[in-house]
């Protein structure tokens, strides 16, 4: 599928030009029109705010291991509240998107994004036929779900360093 190639180059910032030329009779056509494209720099642009932000609590995490200083113990606790805290709210976002997914994919977008380009017609518009919504769901389940499990790891990664560091002030 080299659309679905294209796509995810594009997106991991491996490919400057989101669109896909295909022949036909010997005729060049483009897949994807001008609001396509502009909603998808759109889109590689919040790909990429993501993972700066993604890079944060490694960072944090990484920051505190090395770390040797006397209050490493609360420094791991207010980690740990952190992580229970988004892992809270994110719980909320996993409930909201099981009573209505639509609703909050529409919010979704406009808080994402400033302008209206992720209005797709699909009579129009091939990206949003290669993308139903049924398309989001799953991704935003697989996606979630790796993330989710990144955070419990960090959660437990964070309580096993409190309690071995509470074990080691008793001796």
């Amino acid at each position: 599928a080299p659309v679905v190639d294209m796509i995810t180059d594009y997106l991991s910032g491996g490919e400057d030009s989101f669109q896909h030329i295909f022949t036909v009779d010997g005729t060049e056509y483009a897949a994807f029109n001008q609001k396509e494209q502009q909603h998808m720099a759109d889109v590689q642009e919040l790909f990429a705010l993501c993972q700066a932000l993604t890079s944060i609590p490694l960072t944090l995490c990484a920051s505190l291991i090395l770390l040797q200083k006397a209050n490493l113990t609360l420094l791991f606790k207010w980690f740990r509240r952190t992580l229970i805290a988004i892992l809270a709210a994110v719980t909320l976002i996993i409930i909201a998107a099981c009573i209505d997914f639509d609703s909050l994919f529409v919010l979704f977008h406009k808080v994402a994004f400033t302008n209206d380009l992720w209005l797709l017609d699909p009579r129009t518009d091939l990206l949003i036929r290669l993308m139903p919504i049924e398309f989001f769901i799953s991704y935003a389940a697989i996606i979630g779900g790796l993330w989710l499990l990144g955070m419990v790891g960090l959660l437990g990664f964070a309580t096993y360093r409190i309690k071995k560091m509470q074990a080691n002030e008793g001796e």
